[in-house]
């Protein structure tokens, strides 16, 4: 399963999304998830910033002492040429 997405109400902004999950084909309670949504905006002609959120998710982390659960906010910078 893939699903992505991108929103733009103006030529200088967009909010995009992506989510995505993965079995395992011998048990299917076995899986993995991943989340993602962002919010771009243009800079100048060729500069955008980018700033995500995600979330990933495993259903049985290997060790099972990890979390299932795993976060991260991401800032870039794009170069568009």
């Amino acid at each position: 399963m893939l699903h992505v997405a991108r929103y733009t109400d103006s030529p200088s902004a967009a909010l995009t999304q992506k989510a995505q999950g993965l079995w395992k084909m011998d048990d299917t309670s076995d899986c993995f998830y991943h989340f993602e949504i962002g919010v771009a905006a243009t800079l100048t002609k060729s500069f955008e910033m980018k700033v995500s959120y995600l979330v990933d998710y495993k259903n049985k982390p290997l060790p099972e002492t990890l979390k299932k659960t795993d976060t991260a906010f991401i800032a870039t910078i794009l170069y568009k040429f």
